[in-house]
C-alpha cells in the first residue's frame, strides 16, 4: 500500500483497503499512461481530492488530472476524464474468443 500512495493520501480514501488500493493504483497508471512516463512514477502522481466512489483528482507534473472509475464484477476501471463526458457500455453474453475481439468495457 505504502509504494502506491502516501499515509495523507490513504487519509483521503477513509479506508486502506483492496477498492481504495486498486482505485488508487488504476487512476495513477492512467495519468501515467497518459503522460507517457510509465509506473515508475507512481509516488510523483498525487491524490489531491477524492469527491466520491467514482472520482478521483490526482496531480502529476504541475497539471490537475480528473479521473473516473467504473466498478463492475468486483474490477475498476479509471479513465482520465479532462473535459470529456464518460458514457460506459457493457457488452454482455460474450463468448472468451468474442471478448478477445470486443473490449468488454469501453469509455467513450
Amino acid at each position: 500500500f505504502n509504494k502506491t500512495a502516501s499515509d495523507e493520501e490513504w487519509d483521503m480514501a477513509g479506508d486502506r483497503n483492496w477498492t481504495n488500493f486498486y482505485r488508487y493504483w488504476t487512476a495513477k497508471e492512467a495519468v501515467l499512461k497518459v503522460d507517457g512516463f510509465g509506473i515508475g512514477g507512481l509516488l510523483a502522481c498525487r491524490v489531491i481530492s477524492v469527491p466520491d466512489d467514482k472520482h478521483i483528482d490526482l496531480k502529476y507534473k504541475d497539471s490537475l488530472y480528473h479521473i473516473e472509475h467504473y466498478h463492475y464484477n468486483n474490477h475498476v476501471v479509471s479513465v482520465v476524464k479532462g473535459k470529456n463526458s464518460v458514457r460506459w457500455t457493457i457488452a454482455s453474453n460474450h463468448s472468451l474468443t468474442e471478448y478477445r475481439e470486443t473490449p468488454l468495457l469501453t469509455g467513450v
